[in-house]
C-alpha cells in the first residue's frame, strides 16, 4: 500500500472590511505520489480554507457559500462511494458553537452547503478544514482512462441557488452577507481541483492463501503481470508468496523486512521498477530474478536483500543503498556490476556471482566467499571483506583507497595491481597460484600475500601503523626505484604479534632469492633510487640496537646495499607525516646499519635467518662529553688512589 500522508494547502487573503470575505478553497489529497495509486486504495481528500476577515454583528451570515462535486471525472461513484466529514473549526472561532451550519451533507445531488454562523469572530489567518471526502480509487483499467479529477466548483448561495464563480455581490443590495471582494482588493472564490492517476499493483495480503498469482492475495484485486508493482509492506503476514510458474512483475518493493518469495526453479522477471529492499532485517527472493534491461538494485540501511540468483542477460546491474545484498548463486550479467554503496556478498559456491562482466566498488564494501568471474576494480574508499575465501578468477585493480579486513582470504588469478596514487591495506591473505601484486601506489597493513611483489617506479611499500609483519614470498623487480617505510619502536620485534609487532618487518620467504629481477628468477639489488625510510618512535632515539625492516633465509647484505637509507625522529613541527605522526630527519651519521642472523619465533613457529639490525650511536659533542665525563671520574679516582 502506499503511505499515506495528509498533505493540507491553504490560502490566506488579506484583511477585508465589515461583512465581506476572500476565500480560496484548495483540495489536497493523502497520497504519498498521486501518478500512483494503486486500485481500490482509500483516498482522502481534505478541503482546506484559510480566511483573513472580520464580523460582530450578530445577525449576519457572512459565509454562505455552496459547492458542488458533480463535475468531477466519471467513474468516481461520488454518490454511492464517497463519505463527507465535516471539520470542526480549529482556530479563532470564540463564539459558542455551533459555529458552521451544514444543509446539505448527502453527496447524492453533488452539492454541499456551507454557513457560518452568526454573531462570531474569525481571528486573521485562521485556518480551518472545511471536510474530507472519502472514497476509494477505482479499478485499473487495462484500455486506459486512469486519470481522475475532481473538481470543486460553486459560489455564494442565498436560498439554495447556485452562483457562478466569479466577484458576487449580494441578492439584496446593501446586505453584505456572502459578499466576495472584488478586484483590486480581492479575487472573489477561487476553487480547485484534485487529479490522481490508477497504476496496476498492489499490497501482499496473504488473504486467499500463498499463490502469488492469485488476485485475492493483493489489496487491489488484481493478477500479477508485467506491469505490476509488487508492494510488501508492514509485518510480515503467515501467507508468505510463493510462485508456481514463473511470473513477471514492473517492480519488487520491500517497505519492511521478514518477507520470503518462494519458487526455487521458477523465474520472476522484473522490469525498468527495479528491486528496492528497505526495513530492519533480511528479505529473500528464492526463485531466480530475470531483468528485462539494466538491473536496479536498492537496499536501505540495516537491510539484506538475498537474490537466490539473477540474469541481467548482456546488461549491467547497479546496487545502492547502505544496505547488504546478497548474490548467492552463479548469475548471469554480462554488462558489469556497479557498487557504488553499501555492502555486495558474493556467495554462490560454482559458476560466477556476478556473471563475466566487471565488478566496479566505490566507496562500499565487496565481499563473500563465493567465486567472481571478471576484472575487480576498486575506485573509492573501499573495504574488501570474507569469512573464508573469495575468489576472483581475474585481476584486481586498487584505483583508490582499499582496506582488506583482517579475516579471511583473497585470492585472484591475474595480477593485482595498485595505481599511482592509490593505497591498499591489506590486513588478512592475499594470494593466488598465478599473478603478481604490482604496487604503483601504496603498500601497507599486516598479513600475508601470497604473490610475488613488484614494488615499480613511484611505489610505496609501508607495512602499517602500528608496526606489523608484512609476509611474502620475494621482492620482484628490485632495480626500480621505490620507497620503502619502516617504523621502530623498540630494540627487536614481537614475531608472535604480526598485527602489533612494535618494529616493522617484511618477511621474504623465499629461501634463495628474496630480491630478484622482474621475471623472479634471478637476484637483483635495490639501487641507489630505491629510498629506505626508517621512522624511529623516539624523539632522541636512544644509543642501542634495533632490529627491523627485512627478514630473510639468506644474507641479502649486497641487495641493499645501494639504496639510500634516510633516517627520522618524532617530532610534533617535523616536516614529515608518516601515519599520523610528524618526524624530523634524523643526521644519518648517528645511524649504523649491518645485517645480522636472527633466530625468530613467528605465529606459526621459528625460523632462523638475518635482519636488518640499526645502530644509533651518541653525537659527537655527546661523545666528547662522555669522554671527558670518564677522564674526570678516572683522575678523581686516582687522586683517591694516592689519598689512600
Amino acid at each position: 500500500m502506499l503511505l499515506l500522508s495528509l498533505v493540507a494547502v491553504a490560502l490566506v487573503g488579506p484583511h477585508a472590511a465589515f461583512g465581506q470575505f476572500l476565500a480560496a478553497f484548495t483540495l489536497s489529497g493523502d497520497a504519498q505520489d498521486p501518478a500512483n495509486v494503486f486500485p481500490l486504495t482509500p483516498l482522502a481528500i481534505t478541503v482546506t480554507d484559510t480566511q483573513t476577515y472580520g464580523t460582530n454583528y450578530w445577525d449576519n451570515d457572512i459565509s454562505r457559500l455552496q459547492l458542488n462535486w458533480s463535475n468531477s471525472s466519471a467513474g468516481l461513484s461520488l454518490a454511492t462511494g464517497a463519505t463527507w466529514t465535516w471539520g470542526a473549526p480549529v482556530l479563532g472561532l470564540v463564539a459558542p458553537p455551533p459555529h458552521i451550519t451544514i444543509n446539505d451533507t448527502d453527496l447524492s445531488d453533488g452539492l454541499v452547503n456551507i454557513q457560518n454562523s452568526a454573531g462570531i469572530t474569525i481571528a486573521p489567518a485562521s485556518p480551518f478544514v472545511v471536510g474530507v471526502l472519502g472514497l476509494n480509487a477505482t479499478a485499473y483499467n487495462p484500455l486506459g482512462g486512469n486519470t481522475y479529477t475532481l473538481n470543486l466548483t460553486g459560489g455564494s448561495y442565498d436560498d439554495e441557488t447556485l452562483t457562478a464563480v466569479i466577484d458576487v455581490m449580494p441578492v439584496n443590495p446593501g446586505d453584505p452577507s456572502g459578499m466576495l471582494l472584488a478586484p483590486p482588493n480581492g479575487t472573489g472564490l477561487t476553487l480547485s481541483m484534485y487529479t490522481f492517476t490508477v497504476i496496476p499493483g498492489g499490497n501482499w495480503t496473504g488473504g486467499a492463501g500463498t499463490a502469488w498469482q492469485s488476485p485475492g492475495n493483493w489489496s487491489s484485486a488484481m493478477a500479477p503481470g508485467p506491469t505490476f508493482t509488487a508492494v510488501f509492506d508492514g509485518p510480515p503476514v503467515a501467507n508468505q508468496p510463493a510462485l508456481s510458474q514463473s511470473e513477471s512483475v514492473n517492480s519488487l518493493l520491500f517497505k519492511t523486512a521478514g518477507w520470503t518469495i518462494s519458487g526455487s526453479g521458477f523465474t520472476l522477471t522484473v522490469g525498468a521498477g527495479g528491486i528496492s529492499s528497505s526495513g530492519t532485517g533480511t528479505n529473500t527472493v528464492n526463485p531466480t530474478v530475470n531483468f528485462t534491461g539494466p538491473a536496479v538494485i536498492n537496499v536501505g540501511p540495516e537491510n539484506t536483500l538475498v537474490l537466490a540468483a539473477i540474469d541481467v542477460g548482456a546488461n549491467a546491474l547497479a546496487k545502492s543503498g547502505a544496505g547488504t545484498l546478497v548474490l548467492a548463486g552463479a548469475g548471469v550479467c554480462g554488462g558489469g556490476t556497479t557498487v557504488s554503496e553499501g555492502t555486495l556478498l558474493v556467495d554462490n559456491a560454482s559458476g560466477s556471482g556476478t556473471g563475466t562482466g566487471t565488478v566496479t566498488v566505490g566507496a562500499a564494501t565487496l565481499g563473500g566467499t563465493g567465486i567472481i568471474s571478471g576484472p575487480v576494480i576498486l575506485t573509492g574508499d573501499s573495504t574488501l571483506t570474507s569469512t573464508g575465501t573469495l575468489t576472483i578468477n581475474n585481476t584486481l585493480t586498487v584505483s583508490g583507497d582499499a582496506n582488506q579486513l583482517p579475516s579471511g582470504t583473497i585470492l585472484t588469478s591475474g595480477n593485482v595491481t595498485i595505481d599511482p596514487g592509490a593505497v591498499f591495506i591489506i590486513n588478512g591473505t592475499l594470494g593466488g597460484a598465478t599473478g603478481t601484486l604490482i604496487v604503483r601506489g601504496t603498500l601497507m597493513g599486516k598479513g600475508t600475500i601470497g604473490k610475488a611483489v613488484s614494488i615499480e617506479a613511484g611505489g610505496t611499500f609501508s607495512p602499517g601503523a602500528p608496526s606489523t609483519i608484512k609476509t611474502l614470498s620475494q621482492v620482484l623487480n628490485a632495480e626500480a626505484s621505490r620507497t620503502f617505510s619502516f617504523e621502530v619502536g623498540g630494540p627487536t620485534p614481537d614475531y608472535t604479534k604480526p598485527s602489533s609487532s612494535i618494529n616493522d618487518v617484511i618477511r621474504l620467504t623465499s629461501e634463495t632469492l628474496p630480491f630478484a629481477n622482474a621475471k623472479g628468477d634471478a637476484p637483483a639489488h635495490l639501487t641507489s633510487y630505491s629510498v629506505i625510510d626508517v621512522y624511529f618512535l623516539f624523539n632522541d632515539p636512544p644509543m642501542g640496537r634495533y632490529k627491523a625492516e627485512f627478514f630473510a633465509g639468506t644474507d641479502y647484505s649486497e641487495a641493499i646495499a645501494d639504496a639510500t637509507f634516510q633516517f627520522w625522529r618524532l617530532d610534533p613541527r617535523g616536516e614529515r607525516l608518516h601515519n599520523g605522526n610528524f618526524f624530523s630527519p634524523l643526521d644519518g651519521s648517528l645511524v649504523d646499519w649491518s645485517v645480522v642472523p636472527e633466530t625468530a619465533t613467528f605465529a606459526g613457529g621459528t625460523a632462523s635467518g638475518y635482519i636488518t639490525e640499526f645502530t644509533v650511536v651518541p653525537e659527537p659533542a655527546t661523545l666528547a662529553l662522555l669522554t671527558l665525563g670518564g677522564l674526570a671520574i678516572l683522575s678523581r679516582r686516582r687522586m683517591q688512589s694516592v689519598r689512600s
